[in-house]
């Protein structure tokens, strides 16, 4: 299905870029990135947090006659616009809400500069060249959204706001339960919100229907900023993550805010609050949204 705010400046050919994302059935999830020509520069794997570009290089003319001078420099450009396309794929993520990276940093910029320097500094080559037939030379190079990027990004634009907006989760009633007959701890949260055109991004936030922050990123520990939830295509996908553990519960989603928000109901929040072991599961951010 194919996302809104579909386009997005590049930062070096002025091209556009569309996001679609991939409807495959298996895990992990996918953000595919494509030009305004509708071919594919890369893709961001919500799983492994991996970017993938491509790039091309063309042999120049004045090396026609020198084969191996040619493809080293074709090489060479190849991977010049694989890295290109990185960056233009990190500018076109989400943040949170429905702040992208682009929204908030500008061509000259320190942040810019520091997203630049991540990508050409730990970008590296995936596989090998493809030599095509009309000359081109195809190169992918690879970084990781979480490793190498995010960092940055939370550090400027991410935890930082959450914590400002984050108010306490609806209070659980009190159980009268013996020990005997108390529920096992909850190990895992799926919002399903299948459907309702959920767009992914590094930091969203889960909500009430008085848009009280049920979970956010300021409620996770250090350590798993970059991670906060995972994405999946299916809630029986989703229930199969590793992170989510054996005991997951699931939870419909209403609507969408800013895209990348999800809203539930505030029966379902407090089902959320009551919930044996939750505090844990969302500090550990054993989250999963569905798509």
């Amino acid at each position: 299905m194919k996302i809104k705010h579909q386009f997005i400046a590049s930062l070096a050919l002025s091209t556009a870029l569309s996001i679609f994302a991939v409807n495959a059935t298996a895990e992990p999830y996918m953000d595919s990135f494509q030009n305004a020509d509708h071919k594919n520069i890369g893709n961001l794997n919500w799983g492994s947090g991996e970017i993938n570009a491509i790039g091309y290089g063309v042999v120049p003319p004045r090396y026609a006659n020198q084969p191996a001078r040619g493809r080293a420099m074709a090489i060479r450009a190849a991977k010049v616009d694989a890295q290109r396309n990185l960056l233009e794929i990190v500018m076109g993520t989400s943040i949170k809400s429905k702040t992208l990276v682009k929204d908030n940093v500008t061509e000259g910029d320190a942040i810019h500069g520091q997203l630049r320097s991540s990508v050409l500094r730990n970008a590296s080559v995936v596989g090998k060249p493809h030599y095509m037939d009309d000359g081109l030379v195809e190169v992918t190079m690879a970084i990781n959204y979480r490793q190498d990027i995010a960092t940055t990004l939370l550090e400027n634009y991410g935890t930082k706001v959450d914590r400002n907006r984050v108010t306490s989760m609806p209070q659980a009633k009190t159980s009268h339960a013996a020990p005997s007959e108390k529920a096992s701890p909850v190990s895992g949260l799926i919002i399903d919100a299948s459907g309702k055109g959920l767009r992914t991004a590094l930091h969203p936030r889960i909500l009430d229907e008085k848009h009280h922050v049920i979970y956010s990123g300021s409620m996770v520990s250090a350590d798993k900023q970059n991670n906060i939830v995972a994405y999946d295509n299916s809630a029986s996908d989703a229930s199969k993550l590793p992170r989510l553990g054996q005991r997951t519960l699931t939870i419909k989603a209403l609507k969408i805010l800013d895209k990348t928000d999800v809203i539930i109901s505030n029966d379902d929040a407090a089902k959320i609050g009551q919930a044996a072991g939750m505090a844990d599961t969302l500090h550990q951010a054993r989250v999963a949204f569905v798509l």
